[in-house]
């Protein structure tokens, strides 16, 4: 006897390909454990969410803020690069 055991494939009815089925089996395993995750869950209160609003909002003006000063230092860069290019001509 080989001691890796035979792979016996059952013959379904079913109109899926093997492949399909197999990617329905792991889906519904993902389903399932959602469902529990969703089940364990539990619905934010007024504070959660307003804390995630004011660090949210406190990203998006740092992002915002660096951004600008980005575009500012490359606006400045390129001013000073057309000045120096129109004294020369």
């Amino acid at each position: 006897m080989s001691p890796f055991p035979r792979r016996c494939f059952k013959v379904s009815r079913h109109p899926l390909s093997w492949r399909e089925q197999k990617l329905s089996t792991k889906s519904g395993g993902i389903l399932s454990r959602s469902w529990r995750m969703l089940k364990i869950a539990k619905k934010p209160d007024r504070g959660e969410i307003w804390l995630v609003t004011k660090v949210t909002a406190a990203g998006m003006l740092f992002v915002g803020v660096l951004g600008f000063i980005i575009k500012q230092a490359f606006v400045m860069v390129d001013d000073a690069i057309l000045s120096l290019l129109w004294t020369f001509l």
